[in-house]
């Protein structure tokens, strides 16, 4: 069985938390080390932001709803890796990732 080698550069890169909720809810608190990309910026700023169509994304909103309209435009602006990561609380919970505010 073959171990991870951290100087392995055909290892996958981490996916990126993509919370594509409002910007007073992410400062009412968002995964810790998440990537704040309002819903109605993505097809604008995404381009800038997620350089890499090949990056893996865990997008996640408040109930999934969001997250889920998120994948489907990222899908069509060609991002082949980003995935419904559903409710905010329940992906933490999930990644056993802390919530921050602010």
């Amino acid at each position: 069985m073959r171990t991870a080698d951290p100087d392995d550069r055909t290892a996958a890169p981490p996916p990126v938390l993509l919370d594509v909720r409002t910007p007073a809810e992410f400062a009412g608190g968002h995964i810790d080390g998440a990537l704040h990309l309002p819903l109605d910026q993505l097809q604008h700023a995404a381009p800038r932001l997620l350089p890499d169509l090949a990056q893996p994304l865990i997008v996640y909103c408040a109930s999934g709803a969001r997250s889920a309209f998120a994948c489907a435009v990222l899908s069509q602006m060609g991002y082949r890796q980003a995935m419904n990561g559903g409710a905010m609380a329940q992906l933490a919970t999930g990644l056993q990732r802390p919530l921050r505010a602010g």
